[in-house]
């Protein structure tokens, strides 16, 4: 008997993602970012995050719409390993979310540990319905030089440019 040159090889697997922190976090929308370290042998098809108001155990290999969680932003890719980001829009004020990475090739899906972020919180924020400027007098009573606001009233027959 002969035998060959000994060779060695590795079967497709599941991608391995990370996530990292959120980035640039406002009142109502923030970006997620994830890395797919390893693709598995694989091209990856699909990446992206789930997201969600409470905590969720691993979803396993399931699709985000399985995934347990109630929000899902993602995109269609052809790529392998590197970093990719989701700007989320709509999240509400000063409320924690519960986040996950994942990556999609061949042999389905896989995700990130699960992190958790909290949107900002506008301090003393108030909300104006209904104004009529027409001949008011607008007052600001706090001072905060951080801010801008001074102590100052003016008297107007229209108000343009007006931020609260």
């Amino acid at each position: 008997f002969g035998y060959g040159d000994e060779v060695s090889f590795m079967t497709d697997r599941l991608p391995t993602v990370t996530l990292q922190s959120a980035t640039n976090r406002q009142s109502n929308s923030a970006t997620l970012n994830g890395t797919v370290a390893d693709a598995g042998g694989a091209t990856i098809t699909l990446q992206g995050f789930v997201y969600d108001l409470a905590s969720q155990s691993a979803p396993g290999n399931v699709a985000p719409a399985s995934s347990g969680y109630d929000n899902v932003a993602s995109e269609v890719v052809s790529t392998t390993e590197g970093t990719f980001n989701e700007v989320v829009v709509g999240l509400v004020e000063n409320t924690t979310y519960y986040v996950r990475a994942f990556a999609q090739n061949s042999l389905g899906y896989s995700y990130s540990d699960q992190s958790q972020f909290t949107t900002v919180a506008f301090p003393n924020s108030t909300t104006i319905v209904n104004l009529d400027a027409t001949n008011s007098i607008v007052t600001n009573t706090e001072s905060d030089s951080e801010r801008g606001i001074i102590n100052q009233s003016t008297t107007s027959s229209s108000l343009t440019n007006i931020t609260l």
